[in-house]
């Protein structure tokens, strides 16, 4: 008994690096405030137990809730060394595919990170199996922008080449607009214009 009551009485230093970080304040809107003042009590900053117990009473009972869960995820991520990753769900998919022609586990993203920068030639294969099931991308214009250049970055000619090309399909899109009368913009036109530049492109 006493040994657990020592063990409480050591402050808590991932409590204490959340609130330093202003995590607390962070995660904390509002419209999650129960006083008119929209003010929180004081806390303590070493111990989340006793924490979480004076903001019980300050706030609704789901942001009370968010916030123990938020600690919990910051302090598992901590001792394990962890760290969140955001992606688009259309990116998770690509890199499961890549992971089952592998072979690997498709759950041990370390794995198939680390796969995948391997200069190893014949990870190819794998990412060409990806390119030829064709799933779809979840990054926008911008950052296909942005992967473009860092595949060109050696190749300063080629990338400004591209630039010239799409430059000029904006053009021949803003002519090919004006010249069409209004009611016969729908999404099939434009798309029937679009490949028809394109095939102009590749020399079909």
């Amino acid at each position: 008994m006493a040994k657990s009551t020592s063990k409480e009485a050591q402050p808590d230093q991932h409590w204490v690096r959340f609130v330093t970080d202003g995590l607390v304040e962070k995660y904390i809107k509002i419209d999650d405030i129960l006083s008119d003042g929209g003010a929180i009590p004081p806390y303590s900053g070493q111990f989340p137990k006793q924490a979480m117990k004076t903001l019980k009473s300050a706030l609704t009972p789901d942001a009370h809730r968010r916030l123990s869960g938020r600690f919990r995820k910051y302090k598992y991520s901590a001792k394990h060394n962890t760290t969140t990753l955001t992606i688009k769900d259309e990116t998770l998919q690509r890199l499961k595919a890549i992971a089952d022609k592998a072979r690997l586990g498709n759950e041990n993203y370390d794995l198939i990170l680390e796969y995948l920068m391997d200069p190893e030639w014949e990870i190819q294969t794998a990412k060409e199996h990806v390119a030829e099931l064709k799933m779809p991308t979840g990054i926008d214009v911008h950052d296909k922008g942005q992967l473009l250049r860092a595949k060109l970055r050696f190749r300063a000619s080629t990338f400004q080449y591209m630039l010239s090309l799409i430059e000029d399909a904006f053009k021949m899109g803003f002519l090919a607009c004006k010249a069409m009368h209004a009611k016969k913009r729908t999404s099939a036109a434009i798309q029937e214009a679009a490949n028809e530049h394109l095939d102009r492109l590749k020399g079909l």
